[in-house]
């Protein structure tokens, strides 16, 4: 337990630099408010599937964009759908990290709100 004043010291500075900077933010977003870029963004006839799982702030993040520009799309649970989780790690190659994003086949691990909107671009 000595330690513990260490980890809450380590803990507070590492708060403060981030109140400093500004707070947390989308890394790939920085320069452009979520809602900025989805009003730029439009919805298209691509087919769009989600493979999220429960608390992934990246998740939450994807399928609010995507709700933001009306884009459809299917959002499948990988800790609940187990043919979902074979499905998600067959496009992954097994590497795991969610969200992943199929967007007609084109796939993206991870959430950039700008490699999405290129993805849908491309598809329209």
């Amino acid at each position: 337990m000595k330690s513990l004043p260490l980890i809450l010291f380590a803990l507070a500075a590492t708060a403060a630099l981030v109140w400093e900077k500004g707070g947390v933010r989308e890394w790939s977003d920085e320069n452009a408010p979520r809602a900025q870029l989805a009003a730029q963004a439009e919805p298209t006839a691509a087919k769009v599937t989600l493979y999220t799982m429960v608390g992934c702030p990246y998740c939450r993040a994807a399928v609010s964009y995507l709700d933001d520009i009306g884009q459809p799309y299917v959002n499948r649970d990988v800790q609940q759908d187990p043919d979902a989780y074979a499905e998600y790690m067959r496009k992954t190659g097994g590497n795991p990290g969610v969200p992943v994003i199929d967007v007609n086949g084109q796939i993206m691990q991870g959430w950039d709100s700008r490699q999405f909107e290129s993805m849908l671009v491309s598809n329209r």
